[in-house]
């Protein structure tokens, strides 16, 4: 499960799909079996429950139920939940073994995702959007997940401060070694 990041455009830091359903203002419930989806909380409750599910899982259900009944392929799958980063195909049949477990695909005869070989995933239960307001999230001690709209922390900016040094120093190096090269 090997990843490598590669160079990225501008993003709030929430991901790609976070931004669209920011983008596209989605603020309903999307309510499927025993389950609702609040994708603009970032939240997947069964009941009134909130369900531990990981930020990739999670990424995959949004895509998923955003398109219920429609075949959605593989590789854009793959290229919305790993924007520009390179992952190995089987990261994708992981997370979706692990959304399927989560919501108990295949138990009592419930069906959620359905594979279609070499193409991509279908999301085929029913799925109804409750436009009334969803709740604010709030603090539950029953889960470790953090607040929502938390500003994710990260090292651009250090990593942007080093490549300007380095950039700097090279451009120093490359000074002198110009003066040498032209007296030899």
């Amino acid at each position: 499960m090997l990843h490598t990041k590669t160079p990225s455009g501008t993003s709030t830091g929430f991901g790609v799909l976070r931004d669209l359903a920011l983008e596209r203002n989605i603020h309903h419930a999307k309510c499927f079996g025993s389950f609702r989806l609040l994708p603009d909380q970032r939240l997947l409750k069964e009941g009134d429950k909130p369900v531990r599910i990981g930020s990739r899982t999670l990424d995959l259900l949004i895509a998923l139920v955003d398109r219920p009944g429609e075949l959605v392929r593989k590789e854009e799958l793959t290229a919305l939940v790993w924007p520009n980063t390179y992952v190995a195909p089987c990261n994708l049949s992981v997370h979706i073994s692990r959304l399927r477990r989560i919501l108990g695909d295949g138990r009592d005869g419930k069906r959620f995702v359905i594979n279609i070989p070499g193409r991509g995933y279908r999301f085929v239960a029913d799925v109804t959007t409750d436009i009334g307001l969803s709740p604010p999230l709030a603090v539950d001690a029953m889960h470790n997940l953090p607040a929502p709209f938390t500003q994710l922390i990260s090292r651009e900016g250090a990593i942007a401060h080093l490549v300007l040094q380095l950039k700097q120093h090279l451009s120093s190096l490359s000074s002198v070694l110009g003066e040498l090269v032209s007296h030899l």
